[in-house]
């Protein structure tokens, strides 16, 4: 944690307190002074720093919160997020968001594998239009340090796999092929996202008041690779995207 009085004073300026400490946290991050995984001193010990109401300090730190370089978690430290770095090249760009648009790193992820018949759904999205097909159904979960904040599932048709002669009795090379070689794969995806209230607890999901879900398509040369659906705890994402006229 860095020493609050390591950081400058307020100044008296036309500029409120509050979009000064927000300036003055946001120059060390990009003087990496604050780097990712450094945690800020509470409210209460910057306020009395910098000898202003927490509720000033508090509104520095929620528009940090919100343009993504701090994350605060109930009942935790305010942390500084690396996501920025991780966003450069946008959302725009085809991978994981599970992986990339966490706040924090990823650190591990649980593994399920099982081979089922695709649904009505799937099946229209994937070309299928109506036929009967057959796909492994890769279901992970995604854990920054101790905390589960998000899930995903790939539902891959076996003739993909065969295409490419992965043996579906062979884990590791499934999880390599559904967590990184499609999105290497892939020349455009079709994605559809909300954000869902959910207050039941289910195991397939983080338990979170507000949940993200994205479905997504992965083609290439317009044939359809897999579908994917992710769910994510809003506490622990934000998506860039650079949009153009």
């Amino acid at each position: 944690m860095m020493d609050c009085r390591e950081m400058p004073k307020l100044a008296e300026l036309n500029i409120p307190y509050y979009v000064q400490i927000y300036d003055i946290i946001y120059q060390l991050i990009q003087e990496e002074k604050l780097k990712e995984g450094d945690t800020l001193p509470g409210e209460n010990i910057l306020a009395d720093y910098w000898n202003v109401s927490r509720s000033t300090v508090r509104m520095a730190v929620r528009k940090l919160e919100e343009d993504g370089y701090i994350y605060k978690m109930q009942g935790k430290k305010t942390m500084i997020t690396g996501q920025l770095a991780r966003d450069r090249e946008g959302f725009q760009h085809i991978a994981n968001p599970c992986f990339k648009c966490c706040v924090d790193q990823i650190t591990k992820t649980e593994y399920t594998f099982h081979v089922q018949n695709g649904g009505r759904l799937v099946g229209d999205l994937l070309g299928y239009h109506g036929q009967t097909f057959t796909a492994v159904v890769v279901d992970i979960r995604y854990f920054a340090g101790d905390i589960y904040v998000a899930s995903s599932v790939a539902i891959i048709p076996i003739m993909q796999l065969e295409k490419r002669g992965i043996d579906i009795d062979n884990e590791e090379r499934l999880k390599e092929f559904a967590v990184r070689e499609l999105y290497q794969e892939a020349e455009r995806s079709q994605v559809s996202m909300s954000a869902v209230e959910w207050a039941e607890i289910a195991v397939d999901q983080p338990e979170c008041p507000i949940v993200i879900i994205m479905d997504e398509v992965l083609f290439q040369n317009e044939e359809p690779l897999s579908y994917h659906k992710y769910r994510m705890d809003s506490n622990w994402y934000r998506f860039v995207l650079e949009r153009k006229k």
